[in-house]
């Protein structure tokens, strides 16, 4: 269509070169009418090729068939591509949403581990409580009967019979000494040992 258009001009100048050298000879009427028939004749069709050319190149109702040659190569390579770069995006699009799923339930299990993590971690530590209760209450009985029997064991008795205290008092204030607790007959006073508790090893007299 340039091509076209090129060729048209040419004549076209040719043409009006021609008719501006014919109509300035006042004798060559008939001739200078003809010339301007053919003059208007190409005016016509140049503007039919212009029209044809404006068309290609806007390419306005974008139907197949109304624009040709390069634009129309131009224009489907343009609409593929934008076609393309349409469904590269909703893939995109698609795994992001499916990347935000997986991490919202990824999220979802993480928290659900740490509860159940924090229940097991609460349950062990009541439990490790109260074993600890029972152990600390298990040691205050046991603590309980060992001074009970610590106290019934290291009593000295008043009878007079075994393990009654026989040593001499000791002395009064005022230097007087009262005499030594007798035991009973069969009994006699001797030297003992008792351990005290802290270890402590003490000499005695006891019957």
């Amino acid at each position: 269509m340039a091509a076209q258009a090129d060729a048209a001009a040419l004549v076209q100048s040719t043409i009006v070169a021609d008719w501006s050298e014919i109509c300035g000879d006042a004798g060559e009427a008939d001739s200078c009418y003809n010339a301007l028939d053919d003059l208007e004749a190409l005016y016509n069709t140049a503007e039919s090729n212009f029209d044809e050319i404006q068309e290609a190149l806007s390419c306005a109702s974008f139907a197949p068939g109304s624009c040709t040659g390069f634009y129309r190569t131009a224009l489907d390579e343009v609409t593929e591509a934008a076609g393309m770069s349409s469904g590269a995006l909703e893939r995109a699009e698609g795994m992001v949403n499916e990347l935000e799923f997986e991490t919202a339930g990824a999220v979802t299990m993480l928290e659900m581990a740490i509860a159940t993590c924090k229940g097991l971690g609460y349950d062990k530590a009541q439990a490790a409580k109260k074993m600890l209760m029972d152990l600390e209450s298990a040691n205050e009985e046991a603590a309980a009967e060992v001074a009970t029997d610590y106290e019934a064991k290291s009593a000295f008795a008043d009878t007079g019979e075994t393990n009654t205290l026989c040593a001499f008092p000791e002395k009064g204030s005022d230097g007087s000494q009262e005499a030594r607790p007798e035991c009973k007959d069969g009994y006699c006073c001797g030297a003992a040992q008792k351990f005290l508790k802290d270890g402590t090893k003490l000499a005695i007299e006891t019957c």
